[in-house]
């Protein structure tokens, strides 16, 4: 036999097999790879929705330093028209609040803005402003900071934010989500229910 193996020679070739690692630790790798990507991408993500709060946070401090400008000089004396462009102000003559005054070029965000400001016979005011930018996020989000409140909600083409201040928040609440059923889905929405909802919100004024 043995002289079978040495005849064989030059004709025999030899052939390393590679050791099998472990399988696990072919799993572990793709497990980290994995995580890796999760994290970057979480990383990514996170910084993107920071800065849209960051951006909403600055659309909103503008908003409430723009009404309150209007508040000051109290433009309660003339009736002004109830559209602009496109923008026609939404009625909230139910709630007892007038539309006293609607400005084209209130710069919010960079941005020309347009402002419909509403006052009660109490002295309650409160301010819609229509931004033009684009967002995706249709929820009514409301906040509420010292006697400050606001709310904002986006449709395709805009950014709406209402502000106010020392005005009920339970009254706000029903406000901002009539302001957002009539700008973004006015023949979804029944006449009865909005001018039900809009009746309801008589609270006053908080100072």
């Amino acid at each position: 036999m043995k002289a079978r193996v040495r005849a064989l020679g030059s004709d025999m070739v030899v052939v390393q097999v590679p050791r099998m690692r472990p399988r696990f630790s072919l799993i572990a790798a793709a497990v980290a790879a994995a995580l890796l990507c999760v994290m970057i991408a979480g990383g990514w993500i996170g910084t993107v929705a920071f800065e849209r709060h960051r951006n909403a946070q600055d659309l909103v401090a503008q908003a409430l330093a723009a009404h309150d400008r209007w508040s000051a000089e109290a433009m309660n004396a003339a009736t002004p028209p109830v559209s602009i462009d496109d923008f026609r102000a939404p009625e909230l003559a139910r709630a007892d609040l007038r539309l006293v005054a609607l400005l084209p070029d209130v710069r919010i965000g960079g941005k020309r803005a347009i402002q419909a400001s509403y006052l009660g016979p109490h002295g309650c005011r409160l301010s819609l402003f229509r931004i033009p930018q684009a967002g995706t996020d249709q929820r009514l989000r409301i906040a509420h900071d010292g006697d400050a409140q606001s709310a904002e909600w986006e449709d395709k083409s805009f950014h709406f934010v209402v502000v106010s201040r020392k005005l009920d928040m339970a009254r706000f609440a029903v406000l901002a989500d009539a302001l957002q059923a009539t700008t973004t889905r006015p023949d979804r929405v029944p006449a009865r229910d909005m001018i039900a909802a809009l009746e309801s919100a008589h609270q006053p004024c908080n100072g």
